[in-house]
């Protein structure tokens, strides 16, 4: 069973993703602190100041590892392509309002919330873009 779909297999998807999440989240990130977001989220009762570094792994590890993750997936069966793009983008806009609340302030609360849609647009798009359908895999998504 082939895991690749167009030209790119899934984890190199999956990477594209990640870096595509990195530039975009880094350009809110800095819109967001030029525009006097504090970055400070609510944990538990803590506050936990987000730095560089935690918005460069929450922009790679989870879209990274999602990649080899649905990589091993649909080697085993491959009409789960489809079901984890949108669950993907499903996951990230349903889970943005949680930054918004968790915020110390609005600017911060709106950045992170744009960070958690870019992720599931650029995963969505990333494993949906360029990927090739014919009647066979139609047939096959759609339980025939």
């Amino acid at each position: 069973m082939s895991t690749r779909q167009g030209k790119l297999s899934v984890w190199v998807r999956g990477l594209i993703a990640a870096a595509a999440a990195l530039i975009l989240d880094s350009v809110v990130y800095l819109i967001a602190l030029a525009n006097g977001a504090s970055m400070i989220v609510d944990q538990g009762g803590q506050e936990l100041a987000l730095g560089y570094g935690g918005i460069v792994a929450a922009a790679v590890l989870p879209l990274a590892l999602g990649g080899v993750i649905v990589w091993l997936l649909v080697r085993w069966k491959p009409v789960l392509w489809t079901w984890f793009a949108w669950i993907g983008l499903v996951f990230a806009v349903a889970s943005s309002p949680a930054s918004v609340v968790a915020a110390a302030d609005t600017a911060t609360g709106v950045s992170l919330a744009t960070m958690h849609v870019i992720a599931g647009v650029v995963w969505f798009a990333a494993l949906m873009i360029g990927r090739t359908r014919t009647a066979a895999t139609t047939a096959a998504e759609l339980g025939s």
